[in-house]
């Protein structure tokens, strides 16, 4: 294997496991060598594609198929990234030359039906599918598209056996134009209750492929590309990502065309069209939107992590105290919110965030320490409350668990997602506990464990 693949192959997998900080040093390191590095210069076009940017993707990945014209994870990315940025008789081109290049792979005939579908060429799709149908006869995705030409048509009895083959039950929810990705896996809570933490542990699993969306490795690009949602976060730098307000939406905001949209972007982008796959998200923003999420994919499963209100409102605290300088937390007065990050602009008159707001107790910083324990609350509550309607779809694990029992916990996540679990060589995890605790004082310590006893207690605290 050539020094140039090699680097390709360990960069993907750093991305498989949603390590972009060292994805991101890999190429610094690469391009140190030669700015025009095509290993370098694919990592920067694969990194961008999975996060669902595809028109941006295609110059860089152009640039590495140019220099690496025989690789075929290198055409296969490109021909991906062409056809998310609206490049479809192009990427179809491509696609007809990879199939004529690598006939036994299902990938390429594949995408020449999902291509041949978007386009409304349904027999070009219908012929693409059947190849990869008969190239991968156990896969479920070409035979799924050939049941859908058949049902948009007058062969309903086809699509019918199609479907009794596949033992397929009827897709509950919106009726879907293109691929679906199965069974996604969120994991939702509060920020700073550990949900990074878990989802680089399952990201190790062969089974899961994490989504890659900013800030903090979230999905947030997608949800609000392609999904609809109406988020709020903020990047490494503090700047305020997506909208300023985090809102529970309603389910009847999902159209088919949204749902079309996020399930092609998982498939395509994310799972990379690999069906074995399925997608691992964690976005605490989507954590109030659960019923919204549950429309676009109705056999979703959410992994819910709590951690204790006091070191949580302590990380919370230090976070907001000493990393994002040009943001303020704000908690609206509403039902069933999340909280919000406006945009707090440098003062004229150089007084800090702590004496603009001092007076104002629904802002942190300023006075308004108290809103984190409420949101602590609130938000785990109505969690709580849509796991009582749906026990098989939401598990609840803490933090705490995590840390001091890894295998166990972990197993659990595995078993209820239906996965077998992998718990071979695991690093211990240390609790960031105390240290986020001694952050706080006695009285602020006080004024979480106040209001919160009765959900404390449910939770074993």
């Amino acid at each position: 294997m050539s020094e140039v693949m090699h680097a390709i192959i360990n960069g993907l997998a750093l991305l498989d496991r949603c390590d972009l900080f060292a994805a991101r040093k890999l190429i610094s390191e690469l391009k140190e060598q030669n700015p025009e590095n095509p290993a370098a210069l694919f990592l920067e076009g694969a990194i961008i594609l999975r996060q669902g940017m595809g028109e941006s993707a295609i110059n860089p990945l152009k640039k590495a198929a140019d220099v690496l014209p025989e690789s075929k994870i290198v055409s296969y990315y490109l021909q991906l990234a062409m056809e998310a940025g609206g490049q479809l008789q192009v990427a179809l081109s491509q696609i007809e030359e990879l199939c004529r290049k690598y006939p036994a792979d299902p990938l390429f005939a594949l995408s020449g039906g999902v291509i041949s579908e978007r386009i409304g060429d349904d027999a070009n799709a219908e012929t693409f599918f059947r190849r990869a149908a008969a190239k991968s006869p156990k896969g479920f995705a070409a035979w799924d598209g050939l049941a859908r030409l058949f049902e948009r048509s007058d062969r309903k009895d086809e699509a019918n056996r199609l479907r009794s083959r596949m033992k397929a039950e009827k897709w509950v929810g919106l009726p879907l134009k293109g691929p679906r990705a199965e069974s996604p896996v969120f994991i939702v809570g509060a920020g700073h209750s550990g949900t990074t933490l878990l989802h680089r542990l399952l990201a190790n699993h062969d089974a899961l492929v994490p989504t890659l969306g900013g800030p903090g490795q979230e999905d947030q690009q997608g949800w609000l590309r392609f999904g609809g949602g109406l988020t709020s976060g903020t990047g490494d730098s503090g700047e305020v990502f997506g909208f300023p307000y985090n809102i529970d939406m309603d389910v009847q905001l999902v159209t088919p065309e949204i749902a079309t949209a996020m399930h092609s972007y998982y498939f395509n982008s994310v799972m990379m069209r690999d069906e074995n796959k399925r997608v691992l998200n964690k976005n605490p923003a989507m954590s109030n939107k659960i019923p919204y999420i549950r429309a676009i994919f109705p056999d979703a499963k959410f992994v819910h992590v709590v951690r204790d209100v006091v070191p949580f409102s302590g990380s919370w605290k230090r976070s907001l105290d000493n990393e994002t300088k040009d943001v303020v937390f704000y908690w609206p007065d509403a039902e069933r919110a999340n909280g919000w990050f406006m945009p707090c602009p440098t003062d004229p008159w150089g007084r800090s965030r702590q004496e603009l707001f001092a007076n104002q107790d629904r802002f942190y910083p300023g006075g308004g320490f108290a809103r984190l324990p409420e949101f602590w609350k609130s938000l785990n509550t109505n969690i709580l409350a849509e796991q009582s309607k749906m026990p098989d779809t939401i598990l609840t694990i803490r933090y705490e668990d995590l840390c001091a029992d890894l295998a166990r916990t972990l197993t659990k996540v595995f078993e209820f997602l239906n996965l077998p679990p992998e718990v071979g060589q695991l690093e211990p995890v240390s609790s960031a506990n105390g240290k986020s605790s001694t952050y706080l004082t006695e009285d602020e310590q006080e004024i979480c464990t106040k209001g919160t006893s009765e959900l404390r207690r449910i939770l074993g605290y």
